[in-house]
């Protein structure tokens, strides 16, 4: 079966609409282990950019080649945002 593009859009955006539900229910309840589950790592990745300073720079790289400028909210693992704020700036700073 071909679906046609209206088709596939429309099956695209119910299933992607099941999803959020199911996401919804999950912050909800307060099931992080769920959560986890329902939230696809290439979306978080999409989304966000976490790791070592080098992955960080890469993803900050590839978001303004798209033209994306990202909005840094910072938290680290390490400590309160000023410490997440030293290790942003540390990141780029160390090329």
């Amino acid at each position: 079966m071909v679906l046609s593009r209206d088709q596939h859009d429309r099956m695209a955006n119910a299933i992607r609409a099941l999803a959020m539900d199911a996401v919804e229910q999950a912050l909800a309840a307060r099931d992080r282990d769920r959560l986890a589950e329902l939230v696809p790592d290439r979306w978080v990745d999409d989304c966000a950019a976490s790791g070592p300073a080098t992955v960080v720079r890469e993803q900050f790289d590839a978001w303004a080649d798209l033209g994306v400028l990202p909005i840094a909210v910072m938290s680290s693992t390490r400590g309160g945002q000023l410490v997440a704020i030293r290790e942003l700036f540390a990141a780029f700073s160390s090329g």
